[in-house]
């Protein structure tokens, strides 16, 4: 889609988001959702998370701080399976 095709979508586009905010656990990052949507639905040649904050003017995110500040928990490690006596 064009950027203007993508203004044109205006705050329809933004509330049928928010039916999903309760999925957040983090909901003062929530805002990065539709970020993140309206560059998928950009023209921008790479969709993945930098081009898009660029894109957007938004802050790119760091991988080691975004793990702790939006809630997310690193798996439990699998129990030791010692079979020798």
């Amino acid at each position: 889609m064009t950027p203007e095709q993508i203004v044109a979508l205006g705050p329809a586009f933004t509330t049928s988001l928010e039916q999903f905010e309760f999925c957040c656990d983090y909901t003062q990052t929530f805002h990065l959702l539709e970020v993140s949507c309206r560059g998928l639905l950009s023209d921008l040649p790479r969709k993945s998370a930098e081009p898009i904050a660029l894109a957007a003017g938004t802050a790119v995110p760091c991988r080691s701080s975004s793990r702790t500040t939006a809630g997310a928990t690193a798996a439990p490690a699998a129990p030791s399976r010692n079979t020798s006596p």
